[in-house]
Order: structure tokens, then C-alpha cells, then sequence
């Protein structure tokens, strides 16, 4: 029988950290459903998990299927920015901790630097970026990365020109003289870093970017502004205003094929602007989890924790990938 005393937070507890990286794993699987969670009887104790706004949601749905399982284990949710994240991973203090990004090379150097490995990852679910324009704007099949590091870019190390009107992408008619107003959400959102590492080759934004605070505020201002133009997390419900491009991967101006966003082109890497939510585990390597850890770990990677995902507004995680997690979970 498993029984979890409460987990002191020092540098030597068991730490996790969900974060958000691009597609190019966890591509859609014919094989079997994704493994069922099976509860275990006596697990106990408490953990803490630092989050940043853009996993509050997620990581609370969790917490509280699991805590429904499981009335003796005590799942704390600590609301932090983005920035801090790391800090707390590094500095040990808390259990898990979740946020809407990658950790950059700075970020694990230092942490191989104090542990002396790099953390171990378990993707636990994908989502999107949905670049937005206002319905009515006539733009055709969709926008290329090229043109897109065009509208967003101070450097435009796509080799593209700066786009200022959106006759210079190829709209005709009363749009072609229609300035061009480009959105995103501020500094500390996943969805920047990531828009920014793709498109712009981790080039500058312009400086006539506008920042709106999250990607709701994206939303809502496209849907205002006829000539603006924005990207937003998938998470985020676009509305009856705005209406999200097909994007190509192409480097040219017009060329295709163009992209819809969907659990599809995300899980298979198509569609270009999708990220998949990481747990990362500090385990020395050869080790054993902690068993409170490993077990919601376990969760997680189930057909369980994966519905409570979606039902989230993220994108399952294909059968295959989950097994083989679980698989590592158990030692196998």
C-alpha cells in the first residue's frame, strides 16, 4: 500500500514543470485507445504546483479529478507569471510547477548545472496558435510564415519585405490602401515565445506591434479593428468577429498548401504553430519517482486525464505516445 507523507519544499523534493513546445511528436496513432487509469488504494499526502495563467485551467481540471480519486491527497495551485516558473523548478520549491512555454538552454544549463542532469519530459497534451483576422477581411487560402514574419518581424530574417497594407499581401479592391495592425499578446504569454521562435527566427517584434495583455484581449481587439491581424492561443473561443487563417510553411509569398488548424495537422506537424504541454520531472537518471508523482503523472497520461484535457479545449495526445510514457513510468 502506498502512503505519501507531506513532501518538503527544498532543492531535494521531487519537482515537475508543464510547459509548452512545438509540434513535431505525438502524431496521430491508428494503434489501440490510450491506456486506462487504474486507482491505487492508500495514496496520501500533499504537493504544490506553481502555474502560470495559461495552464491555471488545465492543471485545476486535473486536480480536481484527481483529488476526487484520491480524498487523502491535497493538490495546491499556486498562481505565478510565466518568468517565475523556472526560478521555482530551479530553486526547488515546489513539487510541479506549470507554464506556457519551453525552458529556454539558459534555463537547463543551470539546472544541470545544480542537479547535475537535465529534467525528464512527458508531453501530457497539444494545442494551437490561431492566427485571426476580423470575418469580413477578404484575404485568400491564407498567409505564409514568410509573409506573417513580414507583418510581425523588426528584422524579417525570412527574407521577406515589411508588410504595411494588406494590398501588400495580394488583397485588392477598398482593403489594398487598409494599414495593417498587427497584435499579440504581451511578454510573459507562451504563445508569444513560441510565435516568436517559429516566425520570426527569434527575431524582435516591430515596435508598432500592439501588446494586448492575453489572448482573449487578441481576440477582442481584432474583432474591432478591420485592418488588424493577431494570433491567440486555440484555447481561447475566437468569437462571431474574427475568423483564424490557414497557414503554410512555405518560405515564399504564395505558396502552399495552406493549413487549417486541427487536433490532426497539430499532432502531425503540418499545421506549423502548434505546441505540446511538457511535464518535466527532475529524477536523477536510474532512479525511482516519487509514487505521489509518479501516480499523477499515471493520471495524466491516461485515457482519463486525457479527456479532462479535452474537455479543457486541448488536443489528446495519440494512444502510442501515451503507452509508451506509461511504460516509462513503470520502469519498462
Amino acid at each position: 500500500m502506498t502512503t505519501i507523507h507531506r513532501h518538503t519544499c527544498s532543492a531535494a523534493a521531487v519537482t515537475l514543470v508543464l510547459l509548452f513546445v512545438p509540434a513535431g511528436q505525438g502524431q496521430p496513432s491508428r494503434g489501440a485507445a490510450a491506456p486506462e487509469y487504474q486507482r491505487v488504494r492508500g495514496l496520501t499526502g500533499q504537493f504544490t504546483c506553481a502555474v502560470s495563467p495559461a495552464v491555471r485551467t488545465l492543471v485545476d481540471r486535473w486536480k480536481k479529478d484527481f483529488q476526487r480519486m484520491y480524498p487523502a491527497v491535497s493538490l495546491k495551485v499556486v498562481r505565478v507569471e510565466s518568468s517565475s516558473v523556472p526560478s521555482a523548478l530551479l530553486a526547488g520549491t515546489c513539487d510541479l510547477a506549470a507554464m506556457g512555454r519551453r525552458i529556454t538552454d539558459g534555463e537547463e544549463a543551470s539546472f544541470r548545472t545544480r542537479f547535475g542532469h537535465a529534467p525528464e519530459s512527458f508531453s501530457v497534451a497539444a494545442d494551437g496558435i490561431a492566427v485571426i483576422v476580423k470575418k469580413d477581411n477578404p484575404i485568400g487560402s491564407g498567409l505564409t510564415l514568410r509573409q506573417l514574419d513580414g507583418i510581425f518581424s523588426a528584422a524579417t530574417l525570412r527574407g521577406g519585405p515589411v508588410i504595411e497594407t494588406w494590398g501588400d499581401i495580394g488583397v485588392t479592391g477598398d482593403w489594398a490602401d487598409t494599414p495593417v495592425v498587427p497584435m499579440s499578446p504581451g511578454p510573459a504569454a507562451g504563445e508569444r515565445a513560441l510565435f516568436q521562435s517559429i516566425v520570426l527566427k527569434g527575431s524582435r517584434f516591430r515596435s508598432d506591434v500592439r501588446q494586448q495583455r492575453t489572448s482573449s484581449s487578441v481576440v477582442q481587439g481584432v474583432g474591432l479593428d478591420p485592418g488588424a491581424i493577431g494570433f491567440a492561443s486555440s484555447l481561447y473561443p475566437r468569437g462571431p468577429r474574427v475568423r483564424a487563417l490557414p497557414l503554410s510553411s512555405s518560405n515564399g509569398d504564395r505558396n502552399g498548401p495552406y493549413v487549417a488548424m486541427t487536433r490532426k495537422t497539430c499532432l502531425d506537424g503540418s499545421y506549423p504553430l502548434c505546441r505540446f504541454t511538457y511535464i518535466y520531472v527532475n529524477r536523477t537518471p536510474g532512479s525511482e519517482l516519487n509514487p505521489l508523482t509518479a501516480e499523477f503523472l499515471r493520471f495524466v497520461n491516461s485515457r482519463q486525464g486525457q479527456r479532462t484535457a479535452e474537455d479543457a479545449g486541448y488536443y489528446r495526445l495519440s494512444p502510442d505516445l501515451l503507452a509508451a510514457q506509461q511504460r516509462r513510468l513503470a520502469g519498462g
